[in-house]
């Protein structure tokens, strides 16, 4: 009884993480991954001033979007999907911070990445209003401040208005003096940064490629066909041309994009524990139903003679499988409601790992509940069976 209340327990956590597998691997990240070319570029491993890496970056797309079969070719300076995160805390312009601790917070977390143009239609996300950055606006350092925000950080922070032409700033002034006014011009749909992303209650902030330059670069080139294959023979001509234009060019990594996805930490983790655990809880559904043939074979075979005078006496063949199967049954119900308390708690031990899924999930609950019972009283089947093909003048002669 205990092995199967711990095996009901494991079950349980293996649908939790199954159903949490099932979901991510089916979930849509706001943008298009397939017939996306990326290549990682760490211009920090060498020693090139950030102008001049400007400058060949503009080369590279510049060269990139010359290439047959290209659609699109854009630089970001964080991944979604990557193995790290860039955040600002904005809010309107026309909104105060309050010294007072209670009174609420008019900002707004946003992930913060640094684009060039045609990085939305690279990566597959849609402008919805407004217009991407310009060539200048990404190359002068100096100009004018703007900026693109998604969809649900317009909501946040406009709510009741249209975005577009609306300046917001940063809650904590730049490290380099520069202005914090930025207009926003330009919305896009909302899109997932990682797996475990609450995507209702972190927005995103785009800012041109100068402005918020950083040395290690994403590059992105879309392609006219989706065909992982075609992305993956596409990066022989992409590194020629890069080499071509900088044999030195400290390249990290260059992969079809939905080959980074599934190597992503967060949906790594998720699939991992659908396996681990969907192992143990295939053995320990085996180790039960085979202890609990054991035991009540066992039981029968020390219950050969009882079994014998109540044949003798008068008792039916349904009459004895009646009797094993029911107490069969008495003792795996218990079990499974000892299990199902365990499941519960493991499921509140599992709540912070698990995505998007109840640690009390009632159809992980319910499926392990029956697919445990339907095993441990096939078990008890075969010894019950048994027990109905005693010969009771055998059985007492063998006494």
């Amino acid at each position: 009884m205990a092995q199967i209340a711990l095996s009901l327990m494991l079950l349980f956590a293996a649908g939790l993480f199954f159903r949490g597998a099932m979901k991510a691997a089916g979930l849509n990240p706001g943008f298009v991954a397939a017939g996306d070319l990326v290549t990682e570029i760490d211009f920090t491993l060498v020693k090139k001033e950030p102008a001049d890496a400007r400058r060949e970056i503009f080369n590279i797309i510049q060269r990139a979007r010359e290439l047959p079969g290209v659609k699109a070719v854009g630089v970001g300076t964080m991944l979604p999907y990557g193995n790290f995160t860039n955040s600002r805390r904005i809010m309107s312009t026309r909104s105060t911070l309050s010294n007072d601790p209670k009174a609420p917070d008019p900002g707004a977390s946003a992930l913060w990445t640094a684009t060039t143009p045609g990085y939305f239609e690279a990566i597959g996300v849609k402008i919805l209003r407004g217009r991407d950055f310009t060539q200048a606006e990404c190359e002068n350092k100096e100009g004018r401040q703007v900026g693109i925000i998604d969809e649900l950080m317009a909501k946040k922070l406009f709510p009741n208005e249209d975005a577009i032409g609306q300046h917001v700033r940063y809650t904590v002034l730049p490290k380099d003096c520069s202005p914090n006014d930025i207009e926003i011009v330009g919305i896009v749909n909302t899109h997932r940064h990682d797996v475990q992303e609450d995507v209702a209650s972190t927005g995103r902030l785009f800012v041109p490629f100068a402005q918020g330059y950083t040395g290690n670069v994403f590059f992105h080139v879309r392609l006219g066909s989706q065909d992982r294959q075609s992305g993956a023979g596409m990066i022989g001509t992409v590194r020629s041309t890069l080499r071509d234009i900088d044999p030195d060019l400290p390249i990290i990594n260059m992969a079809p994009y939905v080959d980074l996805l599934d190597r992503c930490v967060g949906l790594w983790i998720v699939k991992l524990g659908a396996t681990l655990f969907g192992a143990f809880g295939l053995i320990a559904l085996l180790l039960a139903v085979v202890g609990v043939y054991g035991v009540k074979a066992y039981a029968v075979a020390c219950r050969t003679r009882e079994i014998g005078i109540r044949m003798a006496l008068g008792a039916h063949r349904k009459d004895v499988f009646a009797l094993i199967m029911r107490q069969g049954a008495l003792q795996t119900a218990l079990a499974v409601s000892v299990g199902l308390l365990l499941s519960l708690a493991a499921g509140r031990v599992l709540a912070q790992i698990l995505y998007q899924v109840s640690p009390s999930d009632p159809f992980a609950l319910i499926a392990s509940s029956v697919m445990l019972t339907t095993a441990a009283l096939l078990a008890c089947f075969l010894p019950a069976r048994r027990a109905t093909h005693v010969n009771p003048i055998t059985a007492l002669r063998t006494e």
